[in-house]
């Protein structure tokens, strides 16, 4: 579908949540195709808009009631029609097809107007697109319908005066509404239904790096940039259960332990010199000092508000926007988690409690909680925009929380 919206040029729409609207239809986004090619409508109507840029169609034959510059929002209820459409259902199925799928659908129902209500092969009414009122009924009375099929269509967009149906969400003042990239509308309405499997809960680190990974936008430029070519390893490296090709490497090669009181020479920092002598301060191999600096710097990258500016971005035109989408999948994941697992106590050698529980008498259970809690706050000062003016709140919770996340597996 690489090339859908140079050729046609549709416009996105999300349905309402009005209980009158099949259940699975409610709050989802559809691309909307203005059909054309249908004889009645063009020879009886003209096409035209109102002031916000609604097109809707108007009989001919009472343009004499009306001046088309002097046109407002208020016409005699028989004269607008809402144009033809189709809903596309934005799935993977839509998004990921390159049979040239759609572009045979609409051949065929050009030839053939019946088609538009009854979809062809693996594009089908009612599952994969809907039809609106408007061109259900017109192929309803010109008997070009097989079978009444009620399932396959859904309300008009505009009334009978030009105006949005409550069927419909006004997306006017929705920053993403240009935003032409039908993946990220493909996610949103993943969202609508999205639960988390008992393993993903259960892997809940892994699962949570992964999907920073997985809903990112950040440019290749930017990823090359600052901190963030060691944020992409950390992401990696506890995505696939901490490990990567670095620590497998580090295991293999330098696994041994290195300690050696009777030379100078240090072997990963693991030796020490004092007055002279080389004193081993620590037992740890290289991989085990890997895995510490890890550790710290999912901490750091967590609490680091450049992180958050770079990796839970999009850009559409000239607009930095959040990346609601990774927003929601890390609100979903952590609240679905925190209702599987009630109980999240893991002993006081723990230091993320150290700033948020600093007494022993605290619950272990509910300090988790508290940091989990504190840090869908960081998430939300992203979706809102608050970035800067939290800064320091975010450099805490997040730290906490990045403290807290390699040991969130069960």
């Amino acid at each position: 579908m690489n090339k859908f919206f140079e050729y046609i040029q549709p416009t996105i729409v999300r349905a309402s949540y009005d209980e009158e609207l099949p259940e699975n239809v409610r709050g989802r986004y559809f691309i909307n195709f203005n059909v054309f090619g249908i004889k009645y409508f063009e020879e009886n109507y003209i096409l035209t808009e109102n002031s916000n840029n609604f097109q809707y169609l108007l009989l001919k034959e009472n343009l004499g009631v009306f001046k088309l510059e002097d046109l407002t929002e208020t016409f005699e209820t028989e004269s607008i029609v809402d144009i033809p459409r189709i809903y596309i259902d934005i799935t993977d199925k839509f998004v990921n097809d390159d049979t040239n799928l759609f572009k045979s659908f609409v051949y065929q129902a050009f030839l053939e107007n019946a088609i538009w209500a009854e979809g062809i092969d693996d594009f089908l009414c009612g599952q994969d697109y809907y039809v609106n009122y408007t061109l259900y009924n017109y192929l309803a009375l010109t008997d070009k319908l097989a079978v009444a099929d009620f399932g396959c269509r859904l309300p008009n967009y505009l009334d009978e005066n030009g105006f949005r149906t409550k069927y419909w969400m006004d997306l006017s003042n929705d920053p993403y509404k240009d935003y032409t990239n039908l993946d990220y509308f493909n996610e949103k309405n993943k969202l609508l239904t999205n639960t988390f499997s008992e393993d993903e809960l259960n892997n809940f680190y892994s699962t949570f790096c992964g999907l920073i990974l997985k809903h990112t936008k950040i440019s290749d430029e930017t990823r090359a940039s600052g901190n963030n070519p060691i944020y992409d390893l950390v992401l990696h490296y506890y995505a696939n259960f901490k490990n990567d090709s670095g620590s497998d490497a580090i295991a293999m090669i330098l696994g041994s332990l290195y300690s050696n009181s009777s030379t100078t020479s240090s072997g990963c920092g693991c030796n020490t010199l004092i007055g002279g002598e080389t004193t081993t301060v620590t037992n740890q191999s290289c991989y085990d000092l890997y895995k510490q600096a890890m550790a710290t710097w999912l901490k750091t990258m967590l609490g680091d508000i450049q992180f958050y500016k770079d990796w839970f971005t999009i850009f559409s035109g000239t607009n930095t926007l959040p990346n609601d989408v990774l927003v929601d999948n890390l609100v979903t994941l952590i609240t679905e988690f925190l209702a599987s697992h009630p109980v999240l106590s893991f002993g006081l050698n723990v230091t993320a409690y150290n700033s948020t529980c600093p007494t022993v008498s605290y619950n272990m259970s509910d300090c988790n909680k508290a940091i989990m809690n504190n840090y869908l706050k960081v998430l939300e000062y992203n979706k809102k925009n608050e970035l800067d003016k939290n800064k320091n709140k975010i450099k805490l919770y997040g730290e906490q929380f990045g403290e807290l996340l390699p040991s969130l597996q069960f």
